[in-house]
């Protein structure tokens, strides 16, 4: 197996763009997806459109992105990212190689006609994170054969997690910028990290339900995943810890629509997320005979 990048040099690359050829470039190294470590990560591709889009539209801000994953991408090659705008839409476009990867639509709104974000009382029983021991052993379910790359992948996560719920129709868990790379991300990153935590091992609860039935997820990937924003970026702590809530709305033999929510540390709602997901299941007996 290839080496993988330090978690500092993706903390580095995540949050950096530049101007290139009428562009804006994320060059590199990116994040490694869930089942393939040399397919980009798709929040991540979602996470640095959103931060383009603030690069090329100073002082904007978006109350919805609704992203298409048009095809894989490489975690070795830069990203770059365009926009056309249509009044109060945009669309965005995302190029590895000159090739379209991505395209989404975003919609502009004024930080004063976001919702005011209100207290999610029927959470308050979630355990508060600082008291909670992180723990990553439920990744390694992901799946056949995937969890000797699970644990490279999570060597060099740029999250910690600390587990509250893992359930085959809901998962939840408290995430928040990693301690060894909290002094590489900015205050204006915030926003960031909590998009990209909104596709951050969500199909693990396909995942689970599946193995209730005896089936393995063999694969799976986002399809579309659609955001709508209930905070401002200035209101968000980059240093802070996100509730992330991801529950199975349905389920197909290749498909599973997810829905989610991520809340602040006060449980005050940050954003919604919809997304459907590609997910390959395969039976377990079948599994084992296929290692013999």
């Amino acid at each position: 197996m290839d080496p993988l990048p330090s978690r500092s040099e993706i903390a580095n690359a995540v949050f950096s763009l530049s101007d290139f050829n009428g562009r804006i470039r994320a060059s590199g190294p990116h994040i490694g997806g869930a089942f393939l470590e040399r397919r980009l990560f798709g929040g991540q591709a979602v996470s640095q459109l959103y931060a383009a889009f603030r690069r090329r539209f100073s002082g904007e801000t978006l109350s919805c992105i609704s992203y298409k994953f048009v095809a894989p991408g490489s975690v070795s090659e830069p990203l770059d990212f365009d926009f056309e705008r249509f009044g109060e839409m945009t669309r965005g476009y995302v190029y590895q190689k000159n090739k379209l990867i991505g395209i989404a639509f975003l919609r502009q709104n004024d930080i004063k006609a976001l919702l005011e974000p209100r207290r999610a009382e029927h959470l308050t029983w979630v355990p508060e994170p600082e008291g909670m021991v992180q723990e990553l052993s439920f990744l390694q379910q992901m799946g056949t054969g995937h969890r000797e790359h699970i644990m490279r992948l999570l060597n060099i996560t740029i999250f910690e997690m600390h587990i509250v719920e893992f359930g085959t129709k809901r998962m939840m868990f408290w995430g928040r910028v990693h301690s060894e790379v909290r002094d590489i991300v900015r205050e204006n990153n915030g926003i960031d990290l909590v998009v990209m935590l909104s596709d951050y091992f969500i199909v693990q609860v396909a995942s689970n339900h599946f193995l209730s039935f005896g089936l393995h997820l063999l694969a799976g990937a986002s399809l579309n995943h659609t955001i709508h924003f209930h905070q401002s970026p200035q209101m968000l702590n980059v240093q802070g810890f996100y509730l992330l809530e991801i529950e199975l709305e349905s389920v197909a033999w290749n498909r599973a629509i997810l829905r989610g929510h991520v809340y602040d540390r006060d449980l005050r709602l940050v954003l919604t997320v919809d997304q459907e997901a590609f997910a390959s299941p395969q039976s377990i007996s079948k599994s084992s005979k296929a290692k013999l």
